[in-house]
């Protein structure tokens, strides 16, 4: 066995670090009390990530034989103890599992990060989080101006924060500058948040929480719920920091930050961000047809700046630096994108950025984007639209939110980044879980799965998993615990099973697609079709796919399905449902009597019921079953249930039985309090056959970080001072 002291001083794994030389672990940047012995424990087993560390060589290097203890109770103590600071669980373990008379053995993935740090810090460029992998560049690059610029004075910044109240210092992993950044948490509990906006003076943060908006200045310890903002969502500030506009109940609204009555700015059947401008116009997403338009900060008709043909999701908008351009992403929800530009006095579009999902210009001359869980920072000339060298990681463990993967951060035009940790980087967990909130892991190992579906007879599972930066189809036999990929080329989203398991249809790329699930015979797609389409469920007879595209003010679709043995074609698809609101999810039930679905006609997202007929005669008839909305139904097999999300991702569910023609449904309640993944309209569990436990994904991080906003001061002097393009 290796001594420990030929390991790297630092070691990490998960939110955790351990400091070998200080002989501390620390969760955060913030040590954690662990005792002498527990700790040589930890030791012994990270020299050895995957490996059993037995019992005997545990008592040889740490209880030697002039020692006067219990070794059996000693070791459960010191494991007990490790565990507890770990916050880890023997039956579910995420770090150490243990092996019943034989030893334990470190599961969790390990990272010596202190030789590498060292050789980055030296390097001459900016490496605030080093790459796990080679980093892609996808911008497009202009030749460089060199120019000297002003930094921001970090005392300044910290005499600023000498008047903040209720901060604790916090040092992120994975910073290797030779300067780190002073970095903050904020506590905005009990009550996890989302959406955070910052001010463009750095003063105060909005966030999305317990439904409605909260801000709070930096200078006070309380945080403020605006009273009428209850459905609210991607909040953003006026450029005086007096206002916040937000979406929600379909308009786009605006209320003070001292609070008052909410103020409708326009309809919004669509929401996907907005920015306001200087000259007191604000550029969003509202509009059912797509397209980035323009409305009066007073309120009015949105006037259209983009054509929602060539650009259908222009989402999460950023007026730029003089009010001539407006970044903004381009995405078809399948977890990709890219950042656009768009010239509003000739109204051309550029792509600035490749395989982004979420950006952000900073006035320091920076683009900061998105991409699978970290943070870019690329130097970019705002006046020439071009992105001038090469992109560094700025952060690492951003959270993003839905299929869009919109980022959880924002910045303010003083350089202060706020953002909330957890990232689609960072891995989920599959789980069993039933009413009790009981869990057990479907599949030892966390990963990046995403949209998990049960076979019909719940043998075996159909999901989405990204590995180097690729998303395919994988189907997971769950009781041989062997993998099977299905695909290799376009992302995969939605997995759908045929009723007798044969075949898997979901979405690739942009089309709509289907294959055996076990992986023989060729990929088939669907012609004739709306891109982006993607399958809600089979009928029971085989004969129906019920789809929707996922784009904003999307319709239900149907298309016949024909199956003969080994082949499965489908037809020329037909409407099932067109109304306003964007609608999606369809589920037909197992008596092929009804379809489930969510849509946001009433202002938020709901469940209802309806009739299910190709031929749409009873297109005018529905139910509404859920209770304060929901998304993703799903239909019990027993023919008395209905499962769905609720918007504070726990799982809903409603009894239900039929009288003649008419559904009837009895008061939604909350089936598990186990909190989900937010994967937006999609989903992110399914119901077993049996349906006394679900499938679903949950976060492998701690809940706490929820309620935590991260601070980061002094972004723009840090990137000046260490990056190259603006060293000369």
């Amino acid at each position: 066995m290796e001594e420990s002291n030929s390991l790297s001083s630092l070691i990490r794994f998960g939110i955790f670090e351990v400091e070998l030389q200080a002989g501390e672990l620390r969760r955060q940047g913030f040590k954690v009390k662990l005792q002498e012995q527990p700790f040589q424990v930890l030791v012994m087993l990270l020299e050895r990530p995957g490996e059993v560390v037995t019992r005997d060589e545990l008592k040889r290097s740490l209880w030697p034989a002039d020692t006067f203890v219990d070794f059996e109770s000693g070791l459960n103590r010191a494991i007990n103890k490790l565990r507890e600071a770990l916050g880890d669980d023997a039956d579910s373990p995420r770090f150490i599992e243990t092996l019943p008379r034989r030893g334990y053995r470190f599961v969790a993935p390990v990272e010596t990060a202190g030789k590498r740090e060292t050789e980055e810090a030296g390097r001459s460029r900016l490496v605030l989080v080093p790459p796990e992998g080679p980093v892609e560049s996808n911008v497009s690059i202009g030749p460089v101006p060199w120019r000297r610029t002003l930094i921001w004075a970090l005392a300044g910044a910290l005499a600023m924060m000498a008047l903040i109240g209720n901060w604790r210092p916090w040092r992120a992993s994975r910073i290797a500058a030779d300067q780190p950044f002073l970095q903050l948490e904020l506590d905005v509990g009990p009550d996890e948040f989302s959406h955070p906006a910052i001010s463009p003076d750095g003063t105060r943060i909005v966030v999305v929480s317990n439904g409605a908006l909260s801000v709070r200045r930096f200078d006070q310890a309380t945080t403020t719920r605006l009273a009428g903002t209850e459905g609210a969502s991607l909040p953003f500030f006026s450029p005086n920091g007096h206002w916040v506009a937000y979406f929600a109940a379909r308009k786009l609204q605006k209320v003070a930050v001292e609070g008052g009555a909410p103020i409708v700015l326009c309809d919004a059947p669509s929401e996907g961000g907005g920015s306001w401008s200087d000259d007191e116009s604000i550029v969003a997403y509202v509009g059912a047809e797509g397209g980035l338009s323009r409305i009066p900060a007073t309120g009015g008709v949105p006037q259209p700046l983009t054509d929602p043909n060539s650009n259908p999701s222009g989402k999460w908008p950023q007026v730029l630096p003089g009010g001539k351009s407006v970044l903004f992403t381009f995405s078809n929800g399948s977890a990709q994108g890219s950042l656009r530009i768009l010239t509003l006095n000739d109204g051309k579009v550029k792509t600035i950025v490749e395989n982004a999902t979420h950006g952000r210009y900073l006035g320091s001359g920076h683009l900061i984007y998105y991409r699978q869980g970290t943070l870019f920072a690329a130097p970019m000339d705002a006046g020439r639209l071009v992105i001038t060298g090469p992109p560094v990681p700025l952060v690492r463990g951003v959270s993003s939110t839905g299929s869009w993967r919109r980022a959880e951060f924002d910045l303010s035009t003083n350089g202060t980044l706020v953002y909330r940790g957890g990232s689609e980087g960072a891995s989920f967990v599959l789980s069993w879980v039933d009413s009790a909130g009981k869990t057990e892991p479907v599949i030892s190992k966390p990963g990046h799965y995403w949209w998990p579906r049960l076979s019909p007879d719940g043998s075996r599972l159909a999901l989405s998993v990204l590995q180097e930066g690729k998303q395919n189809l994988w189907v997971y036999d769950l009781h041989r615990e062997t993998w099977n990929r299905l695909t290799s080329d376009a992302p995969v989203l939605l997995p759908t099973w045929t009723r007798d398991g044969e075949y898997v249809a979901f979405r690739s790329g942009n089309a709509l697609a289907w294959k055996r699930s076990d992986g023989s015979g060729k990929l088939e797609y669907l012609a004739g079709v709306s891109p982006n389409a993607g399958p809600g469920s089979f009928s029971a007879n085989g004969k129906w796919l019920a789809f929707w595209p996922l784009e904003d003010g999307s319709d239900l679709w149907i298309v016949p399905v024909e199956r003969t043995p080994g082949l499965l074609r489908m037809g020329k698809p037909q409407l099932l449902l067109q109304q306003a609101g964007s609608k999606g999810a369809p589920r037909i039930s197992p008596d092929d009597r009804w379809v489930a679905y969510s849509s946001n006609e009433s202002g938020r997202f709901e469940i209802y019921v309806m009739p299910f007929s190709s031929q749409g005669r009873e297109m005018g008839r529905k139910w509404l079953v859920s209770n304060g909305g929901g998304t993703s139904p799903i239909w019990s097999h027993n023919g008395r249930e209905l499962f769905y999300q609720t918007l504070d991702r726990r799982i809903g569910v409603a009894a239900y039985t039929v009288r003649g023609d008419s559904f009837v449904a009895e008061k939604a309640r909350h089936w598990s309090e186990t909190p989900l993944v937010d994967t937006g309209f999609t989903g992110s569990f399914d119901v077993a056959p049996d349906g006394k436990r679900v499938v679903a994904m949950r976060a492998a991080e701690d809940s706490r970080a929820a309620t935590l906003v991260r601070v980061m001061l002094n972004v723009d002097g840090e990137l000046r001072r260490h990056s190259p393009a603006f060293a000369k």
